[in-house]
């Protein structure tokens, strides 16, 4: 006699093949895509969805892309001293907005060119 492979009421087979299996697997299949708490979004368009929800974690990856301008001396972004991480965040949701065609791209690429945008150097 084999433990956990009795066939009557309150019993399920055991292993593979058997109803909780299938359960169980096709749960984290249905959950592989969802995001692990604390993970933003890699895909534009799904990342500005994910602000809506989420702003506080959004305002934290523009600010982080901001410094990494910053530090990298990049010349053609400006942060004015007086701008907040919230106008900061709210300038690039609505470039991004304004620019679908970037839906697709990921956020290391989407954010900085936003970044660029909405913050440029003024001409000299």
């Amino acid at each position: 006699m084999r433990i956990g492979r009795r066939r009557g009421r309150g019993f399920q087979p055991a292993g593979p093949g058997g109803p909780i299996f299938l359960l169980v697997l096709a749960c984290a299949a249905w959950t592989s895509g969802a995001l692990a708490d604390g993970e933003t979004p890699a895909a534009t368009g799904d990342f500005v969805a994910y602000c809506q929800a989420n702003f506080q974690a959004c305002e934290d990856q523009v600010t982080s892309a901001a410094v990494t301008l910053i530090m990298t001396h990049n010349q053609d972004f400006c942060d004015p001293s007086n701008d907040y991480p919230e106008d900061l965040t709210n300038a690039v949701i609505g470039w991004l907005n304004a620019h679908p065609q970037t839906r697709g791209e990921p956020i290391s690429k989407s954010l900085p060119a936003a970044l660029l945008a909405t913050r440029p150097c003024p001409s000299n």
